[in-house]
């Protein structure tokens, strides 16, 4: 089933924002304010932990018939703004079921197991499209300084606020000949988005 782009407005901030300037990575939650105040049946709802809960990066997307509701724990929301990485890139993941229509093949709750490792916290994901969501947070959040030889994968996690593992993974990709060549390709079939990865 080919894959149609949802996000409307996320190609042009990609395009013109993230990937031009080599220095700049997207502010997430700016980011969704956008998209989500500017389109009808696009929204975004907020809950609040109870107090005598530890914190539980919570967020979650609810898509269907165009309609998209991001459903965030604020605490989630407020951490994400003040630049902590995991909150971002939990962000940046529910961006990616939406782009990558997860909805439309089945549509059940998924939850991840939050992992502690020597770059902090991780996730493991449970099923094929939370990994693709983590994957394509993390080539949404880096753009095309993947490809740099010169990002360490911990720097360049640290600067984009997203999670280091997956960078990791992310520019193994870049290694690939096969991966390479695959986005050569694009790239020249489609020069208005040559610059996203």
């Amino acid at each position: 089933m080919a894959r149609n782009h949802n996000l409307p407005c996320c190609r042009s901030h990609l395009n013109a924002l993230s990937c031009r300037d080599s220095e700049y990575f997207p502010d997430i939650t700016s980011l969704i304010e956008d998209l989500f105040s500017g389109e009808s049946g696009w929204k975004i709802r907020f809950y609040d932990s109870k107090p005598e809960d530890d914190y539980d990066p919570k967020a979650a997307v609810i898509a269907g018939f165009d309609r998209y509701t991001l459903i965030v724990d604020r605490e989630l929301w407020n951490r994400a703004k003040a630049g902590e990485w995991f909150a971002n890139f939990v962000l940046a993941h529910e961006l990616g079921h939406i782009e990558m229509n997860h909805h439309k093949f089945r549509s059940v709750i998924k939850h991840y197991r939050l992992v502690s490792n020597a770059t902090g916290m991780a996730n493991i994901p449970p099923t094929l499209e939370e990994y693709e969501a983590n994957l394509w947070a993390v080539f949404f959040q880096c753009g095309k300084q993947l490809e740099n030889p010169k990002w360490d994968p911990v720097e360049l996690a640290r600067a984009a606020r997203t999670e280091v593992t997956y960078v990791k993974r992310a520019q193994g990709y870049f290694k690939v000949p096969l991966f390479r060549r695959r986005v050569l390709e694009l790239r020249s079939k489609n020069p208005a988005e040559r610059q996203v990865f």
